[in-house]
């Protein structure tokens, strides 16, 4: 009977010490310069899929305490001539989201 419980025991501890890796191991990642790059070239590839035309990002910082992001030195090129000014610039964009729904996921 107290070999069972042991067992048990040692399974949920070494369950419990896999998840404790994975997380730390998740966030290491996720504050990498690695992912931040991968994250910056996502959203240009999005910015420029959505307009049709080329698009710039400098940088751009996540807050998750306070759900914004500010996205810096963005510049939009369309069908302008190279020497002309871009279709859209902006030194600084600041995006705040609001969660309105967990269940059913409304941002």
């Amino acid at each position: 009977m107290k070999r069972p419980k042991h067992l048990a025991l040692r399974i949920a501890l070494l369950l419990a010490s896999l998840l404790l890796i994975a997380a730390g191991t998740g966030l290491l990642v996720l504050k990498s310069d690695w992912f931040h790059q991968k994250v910056r070239q996502r959203i240009v590839a999005e910015l420029e899929k959505a307009t049709g035309g080329t698009a710039t990002l400098g940088d751009f910082v996540v807050d998750w305490g306070a759900l914004t992001f500010e996205f810096q030195d963005l510049t939009l090129h369309g069908t302008e001539p190279p020497a002309a000014a871009p279709l859209f610039h902006a030194r600084s964009i600041v995006v705040g989201l609001k969660i309105i729904s967990f269940v059913k996921r409304d941002v």
